[in-house]
């Protein structure tokens, strides 16, 4: 091999080393977090332009998204070669390579076909950094938009919160206040009629019945035992009460003024609502698991 030789393929060897330096440029810089789309079309610009073999002579431009950006900036002639891409269904990418002057070594052949690969290996990397940036600023909207439903969200459960807490100060007022006039007033009445002399035994047992259920006002036990209302009809939810109270048939059918039997078939029904018929369980201890 002759100088000359030895110094071309010495020339040849240093340019192809400046394409791969390039692609490498390039691949770091489109594995980096996403820059905005200008500052990546300029940084791919400047790469480009240094890598050529003929870099004063020529003019790289990138057209994406129906942007264009040059480098140099100026009016330049022939298109030599470009690099046409379609991403994300209707964009489309271009890179342009083209020449400020008509020097020859700017349109040899043997030399374009090695820069004619690197500017197609820069339009291949370059398409998927710019689907991918679409992708994590959508990913960045979305997320933006989900935290401001979030803590909208919050603001509302803050709210509604508040409301309930308001809601529950003025039931447990309107029921202290209902408990202060029941003990204050009804009972003691109640209790002065219980004891009347002139007062007949079904006329003291309603009474009674009466006092038990104000009392369990207090208790709670009327609340749970609303519980049964799911299932059992208001006429069914009466005797159920007497019932956990103690009273008989006999008594129950006294104090409600109906049939034995009639007070014979409700017990029956609300066994069988209540899952207990076949069962060894006693309707009146059952009643009172719910106190």
């Amino acid at each position: 091999m002759d100088r000359r030789e030895h110094s071309q393929l010495r020339y040849l060897l240093l340019e192809r080393e400046k394409e791969l330096d390039a692609l490498f440029q390039l691949a770091s810089l489109y594995s980096q977090p996403s820059e905005d789309s200008a500052s990546v079309l300029a940084r791919t610009l400047r790469v480009l332009k240094h890598s050529m073999q003929d870099a004063e002579g020529i003019q790289i431009e990138i057209s994406a998204d129906g942007s264009t950006a040059a480098f140099p900036a100026g009016s330049s002639q022939a298109e030599l070669y470009h690099a046409h891409r379609s991403y994300s269904s209707d964009k489309e990418l271009r890179i342009s390579v083209k020449c400020f002057c008509s020097s020859a070594s700017v349109t040899q052949d043997e030399i374009l076909d090695h820069e004619k690969r690197l500017i197609d290996s820069t339009a291949d990397l370059l398409v998927h950094a710019l689907q991918r940036q679409e992708i994590e600023e959508e990913l960045r909207r979305k997320t933006q938009a989900l935290e401001e439903q979030r803590k909208k969200l919050e603001e509302k459960n803050i709210a509604l919160n508040e409301i309930l807490s308001q809601i529950e100060q003025e039931k447990q007022k309107l029921l202290n206040h209902a408990r202060t006039q029941i003990s204050t007033f009804i009972l003691p009445s109640l209790i002065r009629l219980k004891h009347n002399t002139g007062m007949n035994e079904e006329g003291r047992k309603q009474l009674e019945q009466l006092e038990q259920s104000l009392q369990d006002i207090f208790s709670g036990k009327d609340s749970r035992m609303l519980q049964l209302a799911e299932v059992l009809t208001p006429r069914e939810i009466e005797i159920s009460v007497l019932i956990r109270n103690g009273l008989s048939t006999k008594d129950i059918s006294s104090f409600l003024h109906i049939a034995e039997a009639t007070v014979e078939r409700h017990r029956n029904t609300i066994r069988k609502k209540l899952n207990l018929r076949g069962s060894q369980k006693n309707l009146v201890s059952y009643l009172r698991s719910y106190d």
